[in-house]
């Protein structure tokens, strides 16, 4: 049995298709080991070792319609941040931007909420620059990232940055 220093529940939120290509970037042999699949979610296990901390964040994935609902809003509650994945900044993405958030803090309280952008290089539908989609979600998320889907290192970068965010709120909680 591995200890670990900390455990992080982590929400993954977005369109199926992003988010199931942001878990196959983050957790690669989900494809030929099968995730675990409990009441309409998968769960994606990591491992980070962060300023000599072992943490281990167990990624909640919902399979079934995005649409929240009182599951979704009761597995919130003890979720240590959510991840938001998106690839084209539009109307329909920000109103649930909007609903997702208004039900986290409602749900969950003060926890981050971490924007995820996946670009590719070949993709003219993402020109929306940085600064102007952060001015657009800066009322509803903690931190931003994009994410080069063919850059190498992607994976641990993340889930690094992952680990970070939620220490850092939860040393702000304590004090």
């Amino acid at each position: 049995m591995t200890d670990y220093d900390f455990t992080f529940k982590v929400l993954l939120i977005g369109e199926s298709s992003v988010k199931n290509e942001l878990s196959n970037i983050l957790v690669p042999d989900t494809i030929n080991s099968a995730p675990r699949l409990i009441l309409n979610f998968d769960f994606y296990f990591k491992t980070v070792n962060y300023n000599g901390k072992k943490i281990k964040i167990i990624i909640w994935d919902r399979k079934a319609a995005d649409r929240f609902n009182i599951l979704l809003s009761q597995v919130l509650k003890g979720s240590n941040g959510v991840v938001i994945v998106f690839k084209i900044l539009n109307s329909e993405f920000m109103n649930n931007l909007t609903e997702w958030c208004k039900i986290i803090r409602k749900k969950a309280g003060s926890i981050p909420i971490i924007l995820v952008r996946l670009k590719s290089e070949r993709d003219d539908s993402q020109r929306t620059p940085r600064e102007e989609i952060i001015s657009l979600v800066k009322n509803y998320i903690t931190n931003y990232f994009e994410i080069l889907t063919t850059e190498q290192n992607v994976t641990e970068h993340l889930i690094q940055e992952i680990a970070r965010i939620i220490l850092q709120y939860q040393a702000k909680k304590e004090i």
